[in-house]
């Protein structure tokens, strides 16, 4: 099996679990305090025509970065392994308080266990970190760019809702996570 044709069958696996994650997991308004604010659908529109932009100019302008489509793709292939490893275990680590949009659900508690004792928004870090890698496959500069600043202001911004949800849920014990455990990545941010 060749690398371009594993990089298929991971993107393809990517997409189709990122959709089964957003409709199998969105919370009710009936069911949980939804305070979402527009956060997941800018976050899909901005993923969307960020990568199809930049893959329109990864194919108008060629590769323009220096490393080899071999290098590229290995390096970038396997920094999306480690991003959907990293989100998928965050997800599985909040089990059924994981919901695609930012709702509070009954029951729910500021975890402190697993990756979270580390940072918390691994499963954001994990995605940024799926679109690092898809960014380096792209070997264009440009493409490189308008992925990471659109997404990771994307991200930025669905965490700023998130966290406002969670002070208003869970008050000083959020507060106190947030003062003890870094945002995206441990020990910077």
């Amino acid at each position: 099996m060749t690398l371009a044709t594993i990089w298929r069958i991971v993107i393809w696996l990517w997409v189709v679990s990122e959709i089964a994650i957003g409709i199998g997991t969105r919370a009710k308004k009936s069911s949980a305090s939804v305070r979402d604010r527009g956060s997941l659908i800018l976050l899909w529109v901005v993923i969307g025509i960020a990568t199809f932009t930049a893959g329109a100019v990864r194919e108008i302008q060629g590769e323009t970065l220096p490393i080899t489509s071999y290098w590229a793709k290995g390096v970038g292939l396997a920094i999306l392994a480690v991003g959907l490893a990293l989100r998928w275990t965050a997800m599985l680590t909040l089990g059924r308080y994981f919901t695609s949009n930012v709702a509070i659900q009954e029951g729910q508690s500021v975890l402190h266990t697993g990756v979270y004792r580390f940072m918390r928004h691994p499963s954001y870090t994990g995605l940024w970190l799926a679109f690092v890698g898809l960014a380096i496959h792209f070997r264009n500069g440009w493409s490189l760019a308008i992925t990471l600043i659109a997404i990771t202001l994307a991200m930025l911004y669905r965490m700023h809702v998130e966290e406002a949800a969670l002070v208003d849920a869970f008050g000083a014990d959020y507060e106190s996570d947030q003062k003890s455990t870094s945002r995206l990545i441990p020990g910077v941010y």
